[in-house]
């Protein structure tokens, strides 16, 4: 499988929504990742990290690009109202289609089971 998931988004705030399927953050796997998109200077990359920390308030990372690196010192949270539910919607359909990472995953129990029964983090 995969260590991450590239969807191309085009929201006003991103371009692409990235996320792990796994416990290693996908910011490691930048190198092979922009390989694979197009994105210029000052274009933002979304990163979902449910399976990195959990359904925190942090989980949504918006990150700019700068000389075709991440720009950590320019990123910020976004808000889970900010971010459309169909992009929450992405991880949580990608978990039950592969119920074992879910199974495994950081997530508290009683998250695994909105997951397993339809519901969107």
């Amino acid at each position: 499988m995969q260590k991450f998931i590239l969807k191309k988004i085009n929201t006003d705030y991103s371009k692409y929504l990235i996320y792990g399927t796994g416990v290693e953050s996908p910011y490691y796997l930048w190198d092979k990742i922009r390989k694979k998109i197009l994105v210029q200077n000052g274009e933002y990359i979304l990163f979902d990290q449910l399976l990195q920390i959990g359904n925190s308030n942090k989980r949504f990372v918006l990150i700019p690009i700068k000389d075709e690196r991440l720009d950590f010192q320019n990123f910020k949270y976004l808000d889970f109202n900010t971010v459309d539910v169909s992009i929450r919607a992405e991880i949580a359909k990608f978990l039950r289609k592969n119920n074992n990472i879910l199974k495994y995953s950081i997530l508290l129990e009683y998250e695994k089971e909105k997951i397993y029964n339809g519901e969107i983090l």
